[in-house]
């Protein structure tokens, strides 16, 4: 088998020679190459992680300046390009802000839900949820809205809440969830001003008196605040009482809460009803 002693001796270093070169033919094969993936920009190759970010800045300034048009298919292109990105979600995100922000609340629910559908763990879940419930309340499907805020209202910022209790309200108006419409606008009313505080003030006035009814008014009594709505609830039911000629439920309604009802500026509207009702001691106390 072996001509000379010299082919023996070397017969082991082939076979380890020959092995050696097998062995790291295969690790080649069988384990990626290592360092970041690599992309030709301009004749020169650069990580492909540094070009996706470079591509979404470029995306990213024209949605700043609100350049939809520009901005979008920019975006669009980089999922295409970038699909395995860290940005892949905010490009997803963005062009589901786009079409939001262009009022074409059919395409912006379609790309809000597969966000939701593909990162659901990422820091811009909770905002694609509320962007997607918000598409739901524009195009009159509140139900859907409604399930979706009434569950991440609490995780939301004080600022953020106000904005969702008082599309909650709408919804649930709409629902004829009247009751719920008025506790979700006593969460809105304090922290706003101005004429956004006026008109919520209007809304509450017209839920009250036009849109619950007296056994739904009287239910509600225990949850409202006596700064503003519980005196308001209480003069309404007091006025159908007396509607009905029901001097003393009347009576109850304007005297159960006086004492720790904050409601001086319309004393002189609580006095003139008990002395319709002929409850001179009670109104003379006013």
């Amino acid at each position: 088998m072996f001509k000379s002693s010299q082919e023996f001796r070397r017969f082991p270093r082939e076979i380890s020679r020959l092995l050696g070169w097998g062995l790291a033919l295969w690790l080649a094969a069988a384990i990626p190459a290592c360092g970041p993936k690599m992309i030709i920009r301009d004749g020169k190759k650069i990580p492909l992680e540094i070009a996706a970010t470079m591509d979404f800045a470029q995306a990213e300034d024209k949605f700043q300046l609100k350049d939809w048009a520009k901005s979008y298919p920019e975006f669009q292109r980089f999922r295409e390009t970038f699909p395995e990105s860290k940005l892949a979600d905010e490009a997803l995100f963005r062009m589901g802000e786009i079409r939001l922000n262009e009022n074409n609340y059919l395409e912006a629910l379609r790309l809000f839900t597969e966000f939701i559908q593909k990162y659901p763990m990422t820091d811009l879940a909770r905002d694609a949820l509320v962007r997607q419930a918000l598409c739901y309340h524009q195009l009159g499907q509140e139900q859907e809205m409604v399930s979706i805020l009434s569950e991440i209202r609490e995780s939301v910022g004080e600022k953020e809440r106000v904005t969702l209790d008082y599309v909650l309200a709408q919804g649930y108006e709409k629902l004829g969830r009247f009751g719920q419409a008025l506790l979700s606008l006593q969460n809105v009313l304090p922290l706003l001003e101005g004429e956004k505080a006026d008109e919520v003030q209007k809304k509450v006035v017209e839920i009250i008196r036009v849109k619950l009814s007296e056994e739904e008014l009287e239910r509600l009594i225990g949850d409202l605040d006596p700064e503003y709505f519980l005196a308001e609830a209480l003069i309404e039911l007091a006025h159908r009482k007396i509607d009905h000629q029901d001097w003393k439920g009347a009576e109850k309604f304007l005297t159960r809460e006086l004492e720790r009802t904050p409601i001086f500026n319309r004393r002189g509207e609580v006095a003139s009803f008990l002395y319709s009702i002929k409850d001179w001691n009670i109104a003379n106390r006013l």
